[in-house]
């Protein structure tokens, strides 16, 4: 009798029990059955008295039971006794109608199939013997009916497709395949047949799903049966290298987050793996290179910029109010004051018991906290002095105007922005105030931060974690930074200038080179009509190099030049 083994699914055949294999079992069972009644009665007296009892009762049925249990067994025993030497799971049957010899037999009709296919499948296989394969083969597909083996066949005959070159047919047999039996070395032939279609179509987008299907044979740690070990790395290595190459033209939602990790043994759904050693081309990082390990988020509205999570909103709120005081600064900004509605840094986000254990190496995912939120504090309050340090203006000689727009990140984006400017500019405010928060539509949700901690669970199994201590696993956030800036401006009517010649002009009397007065009466002349414009500031940036002028002197030599009616107004300002 062969039947399946219920435990791991693998072919067993039966031992026939003889007359005295069943007796012996006959009166095993019955010692047993003794000694546990024995065991239960003596544990009255305690665990003394239950190792006695189990003895006794052992002894006792052995000699009174014994010869019962060998003629009960002997005339009512199973007959065919399993012992399955993959997983060591034994049981015993005596019902011939249970016997699944047919069904073993069949499957190994069905195995020569794949026989037939290992003999074609060379270096250089016969395509006339790939397409008599693939007739025979639809043939029995047409005729079976046991899923599992019609799995099998599909995977099979995929394969000659695949090396007929015919990829659309070998991905839909697969994928037929898959809907009979999920199965992870199926998955795997998906991922090479998918790898030939992204090349062949330049889908960037469909590598990612080649390499999760790649993948899997190392998550599911299975032996290799259809495509072999060599073959898989082979289209591994190919696949991993042109998703790198087509990284950049993924959309910008679809590599939000992203990991670098020595080898590519799994891919995430939100965060994608890359390999440490093929950085993609055009990816910016805050030291260069990425670092092992760490989470990174892309910067909303810089290309290709990536920043690390633990870091992204200080990041963002620190380029926001940057950009912001550079802005008002160019408006013509007098004082500007910052109030702190909300400023205490702690650990707002703290879910997800994780069954995980061992050390681990993803920067911002830790049970041991490594998103210090002391460090997070220190930044903020290192950001709200250099603000404070440098909060007081002088007038500038250019009136008030928005600062190159092609330097400016948040602005575009920053509706209430433009008003404030605008109002401003056309002279119908000369303050306002703007408040600002560090948590914003830009920031980890919780749902998202939810997600990530579930599938940084996924990615680190699949990494070197262990499996013996039990810790939590969080991703650390900090409380809503939220600051108010004012701003006071110094009226328009200030730089409203009248022209200005030569003769309204003052200067310092210090020594200067032949060199330093060419650059000073150049930029005189170019303050004639009251500012400097674009095309003289070239002019000017040119004779400066070719007088071998340094920024700094050249600072120094502008600011000898005073229109006077600006002497007169910093004379009224200060007296």
């Amino acid at each position: 009798m062969i039947q399946r083994c219920p435990q791991c699914g693998q072919w067993i055949k039966a031992d026939k029990d003889t007359i005295m294999d069943k007796a012996a079992r006959g009166a095993n069972d019955v010692s047993e059955i003794g000694g546990s009644l024995g065991e239960a009665l003596g544990g009255l007296f305690g665990n003394s008295g239950k190792r006695l009892g189990r003895n006794l009762g052992s002894t006792a049925a052995s000699f009174f039971g014994g010869g019962i249990g060998m003629v009960g067994n002997v005339l009512m025993g199973s007959s065919y006794h399993f012992c399955c030497p993959n997983c060591g799971y034994e049981w015993t049957c005596d019902n011939e109608e249970e016997d699944q010899t047919a069904e073993y037999n069949h499957e190994q009709q069905i195995g020569a199939v794949k026989d037939e296919l290992w003999e074609i499948w060379t270096d250089n296989p016969n395509k006339d013997e790939l397409r008599k394969f693939i007739s025979e083969t639809s043939e029995i597909i047409q005729q079976e009916g046991n899923a599992r083996l019609l799995s099998m066949l599909y995977d099979w005959r995929s394969i000659a497709h695949w090396l007929l070159d015919q990829h659309n047919e070998a991905y839909q047999d697969i994928s037929s395949s898959l809907r009979l039996a999920d199965d992870a070395h199926s998955r795997a032939m998906r991922g090479v047949y998918t790898t030939d279609l992204a090349k062949l179509a330049g889908n960037s987008e469909a590598y990612i799903d080649a390499i999760r299907d790649l993948t899997s044979i190392y998550e599911e740690n299975h032996q290799y049966t259809n495509f072999g070990e060599p073959l898989i790395n082979m289209v591994m290595d190919h696949c991993i290298q042109e998703y790198v190459n087509a990284f950049v033209n993924l959309h910008p939602s679809r590599r939000k987050f992203i990991c670098f990790t020595d080898k590519v043994q799994a891919m995430g759904n939100n965060i994608l793996v890359l390999p440490l050693g093929k950085v993609p081309q055009g990816l910016i990082f805050p030291d260069g290179l990425p670092k092992k390990n760490v989470i990174y988020e892309l910067h909303p509205f810089k290309p290709n910029h990536y920043v690390s999570l633990e870091n992204f909103d200080y990041d963002m709120f620190h380029d926001k109010i940057s950009e912001f005081k550079w802005i008002l600064e160019n408006l013509g900004a007098r004082k500007i004051k910052l109030s702190i509605e909300n400023g205490h840094t702690q650990n707002e986000y703290s879910k997800n018991k994780m069954g995980l254990s061992g050390e681990v190496g993803i920067k911002g995912v830790s049970g041991a906290g490594t998103f210090n939120c002391d460090s997070s504090a220190e930044k903020y309050q290192e950001l709200r002095t250099s603000f404070d340090e440098n909060n007081e203006f002088l007038p500038g000689i250019e009136p008030p105007h928005l600062p190159n727009m092609e330097k400016l990140i948040w602005y575009p984006h920053s509706e209430d922005w433009q008003k404030k400017v605008e109002s401003r500019l056309s002279g119908r405010a000369n303050a306002f105030e703007i408040a600002f928060s560090s948590h914003t539509t830009y920031s980890l949700s919780d749902q998202m931060a939810t997600a990530l901690e579930a599938e940084m669970k996924y990615l680190m199994s699949h990494g070197k974690v262990g499996v013996n201590i039990e810790q939590e696993y969080r991703i650390n956030r900090t409380e809503s930074q939220v600051w108010r800036i004012s701003v006071e401006f110094y009226p328009l009517s200030v730089y409203q200038r009248k022209d200005v010649n030569t003769a309204d002009v003052t200067i310092s009397p210090i020594g200067l080179t032949p060199e330093e007065q060419n650059y000073l009466d150049t930029y005189k002349e170019c303050l004639n009509d009251g500012a400097v414009s674009s095309r003289e500031r070239k002019l000017l940036d040119r004779i400066s190099v070719q007088s071998g002028l340094s920024s700094s002197r050249v600072a120094e030599l502008e600011a000898m030049v005073i229109p006077q009616n600006k002497k007169s107004f910093w004379k009224r300002l200060f007296s």
